[in-house]
C-alpha cells in the first residue's frame, strides 16, 4: 500500500530531483564571474521587455514585428556572451533521466499555476482568446478546412520552436549560468536560488503584456522550474528546450480546440 502510494505520489521522481540538486551545489561551476558580467547578462536578459511593451501598448504599423528581431539578436548575443566567458553546452548522455529530471522540476514549478488557475480559472479562456485571434490561421472560405488545420498547426509549431529556443537560451542558457558563477562569498546553493528566483522572474516579466499580471506571476514559477530543472541536469540545455516546445505545443493546440469545428 505504501509502496503503491509512494508511486502515485512519485516519491521517488521528488527524492532523484533533490539528490540531483544537492550534488549540482557542492561541484561550484567555473569559471566564477565578476559582478560585471552579472550585470551584464541581467541587462540582456531585460533587453526585449522595453520593446515587447512598446509594442503591447503601440502596435507597429509596419509588417515588421520589432520585438521578434530584439529576441533574435539578444539571442545571438546571449550565444556570444556564453563563448566568450567559456560557458559550453553539456551533452545530454541519459535522456530519459535528463526528462525525468525536468518533467519533475516543471512539475513544481507548475504548483502556483495551478493554485492562480483553481482561483481564477477565466485565465485559461483569455489564453483561449489569444490563441484564437493571434495564431489561429485566418484564411478564405476557398481553402478547405484541412488546409486550414495544416495552417495553424506549422503557426503553432513555429512560436514554440522560437519560444523554446530563444527563451531557454535567454533565462537559462545565459542568466542563470552566469549568476550560478557569480563570485561572491556565498554558499552555492544561494547563488543558485538567486538565479533561479532572478531568471524566473524576468522570465515572467516578459509575458506580463500578453497574460496580464496573474498569468505572468504564474510563470514566473514555471521560469523557476525549468530553472531547477536545468541545474538539475547539470546545465544540459537540449532537454529544457525539447520540454518546452511540447509544452507550448500542447498549449496552443489546446487553447485552439472549438476553433476548428
Amino acid at each position: 500500500m505504501q509502496t503503491a502510494l509512494h508511486r502515485f505520489l512519485g516519491v521517488e521522481r521528488w527524492r532523484a530531483l533533490g539528490e540531483a540538486l544537492k550534488a549540482e551545489t557542492q561541484l561550484c561551476p567555473v569559471p566564477k564571474q565578476g559582478s560585471w558580467a552579472v550585470l551584464g547578462s541581467t541587462l540582456v536578459a531585460l533587453l526585449p521587455l522595453p520593446f515587447i511593451y512598446l509594442n503591447s501598448v503601440q502596435p507597429s504599423a509596419t509588417q515588421l514585428d520589432l520585438p521578434l528581431l530584439v529576441i533574435g539578436v539578444t539571442t545571438l548575443v546571449a550565444i556570444l556572451l556564453r563563448g566568450r566567458m567559456q560557458l559550453y553546452y553539456n551533452r545530454v548522455t541519459t535522456w530519459r533521466e535528463a526528462f525525468s529530471l525536468t518533467h519533475t522540476a516543471f512539475a513544481l514549478g507548475c504548483i502556483p499555476a495551478v493554485l492562480i488557475l483553481f482561483f481564477s480559472p477565466e485565465l485559461f479562456s483569455q489564453q483561449q482568446q489569444f490563441v484564437q485571434e493571434k495564431l489561429v490561421t485566418k484564411a478564405p472560405q476557398q481553402i478547405s478546412q484541412t488546409m486550414l488545420i495544416l495552417q495553424t498547426l506549422l503557426t503553432f509549431l513555429l512560436v514554440a520552436l522560437w519560444a523554446s529556443v530563444t527563451e531557454e537560451i535567454i533565462y537559462r542558457g545565459l542568466l542563470v549560468s552566469v549568476v550560478r558563477r557569480w563570485d561572491l562569498g556565498m554558499a552555492q546553493k544561494y547563488k543558485d536560488i538567486l538565479a533561479c528566483v532572478l531568471g524566473g522572474s524576468i522570465f515572467g516579466l516578459a509575458h506580463l503584456p500578453t497574460w496580464g499580471p496573474i498569468a505572468a506571476l504564474a510563470l514566473v514559477g514555471l521560469g523557476i522550474g525549468f530553472s531547477l530543472g536545468y541545474i538539475a541536469n547539470g546545465e544540459k540545455l537540449m532537454p529544457l528546450i525539447v520540454y518546452h516546445f511540447l509544452f507550448d505545443m500542447i498549449s496552443m493546440c489546446v487553447s485552439s480546440l472549438g476553433v476548428f469545428r
